[in-house]
């Protein structure tokens, strides 16, 4: 990784605030960018802003250094002289509104919401995995007990901190809501069906019902707010990142319109995040 120097950043930010035209105002902040990638300031700030929160998904880094970069390119396209003459710092300034950037992000709905549901994937491949070891093991099915404490044992010899990293099995993950309602292939040895059972694989359904109900109401029509919707909780369900680079993929929309998206769904799952506290 090669330092940026400060000075020339500083004097890039402050020609593109002065410039006499758009146009040239839109090259000189592009330069500004692409410094700030060539020497991979962005990178770096990403990497650390990140650890620094508690957030250690290496894959998750280049989603975060995303939101940086847009945040970045944001307040330079949006500077003015006036806030030219007040900042000698413009690194400074622009990590400051990182960090900020970072830390609304780690805590928005999407977020959260995602990070519980994948904790749901997370500890369901292990019900089911254990399960069946211990049903191959003793040849009889074992109580839900039986596969707590084997499930237990083993993350915990298997990682550093399994509880942080939500890999601890309790009685509620053999039928959360999300475990029903992410449609996923298999379902893991859970016991007799009961009516509590029941009770919750509906209220999960309705509840991922109910997600896509108020994106149709706060975004009529939006078709890709849709398609973004379905392939975000599909991802999720696949136990993979439902980052901006996957749901791409998935649905076939530019990248563009999934960022846009994206941010309609944070505020979806802002009316709905009571339904995955």
């Amino acid at each position: 990784m090669t330092d940026i120097n400060n000075a020339e950043f500083n004097a890039i930010v402050i020609r593109a605030i002065g410039s006499d035209t758009p146009e040239a105002k839109k090259r000189a902040v592009n330069e500004a960018l692409a410094l700030l990638y060539t020497t991979d300031t962005l990178k770096k700030w990403a990497q650390s802003i990140s650890t620094g929160r508690g957030y250690r998904d290496t894959h998750g880094v280049h989603d975060i250094e995303q939101v940086i970069a847009e945040k970045v390119l944001t307040s330079l396209r949006e500077a003015t002289p006036d806030r030219s003459n007040r900042i000698t710092d413009w690194l400074r300034f622009l990590h400051g509104l990182a960090v900020n950037a970072v830390k609304d992000y780690l805590a928005s709905s999407q977020m959260t919401v995602a990070s519980k549901m994948s904790g749901l994937v997370k500890r369901r491949d292990i019900i089911r995995r254990t399960s069946k070891e211990l049903l191959a093991k003793t040849g009889s099915e074992p109580t839900r007990q039986e596969i707590i404490d084997a499930a237990n044992a083993w993350a915990i010899e298997h990682h550093k901190d399994a509880r942080k990293q939500g890999l601890l099995i309790s009685e509620e993950d053999f039928a959360p809501a999300g475990m029903h309602a992410m449609s996923l292939d298999e379902e893991p040895y859970a016991g007799p069906a009961t009516e509590g059972d029941a009770e919750s694989s509906a209220e999960a359904q309705l509840a991922l019902d109910r997600v896509r109900k108020v994106a149709e109401d706060l975004f009529p029509g939006d078709i890709s707010l849709r398609a973004v919707v379905d392939a975000w909780v599909g991802c999720i369900a696949a136990a993979e990142r439902p980052s901006q680079a996957n749901i791409v993929k998935v649905t076939g929309l530019s990248a563009t319109v999934v960022r846009g998206a994206l941010a309609n769904l944070n505020d979806v799952l802002d009316e709905v995040r009571d339904l995955f506290a």
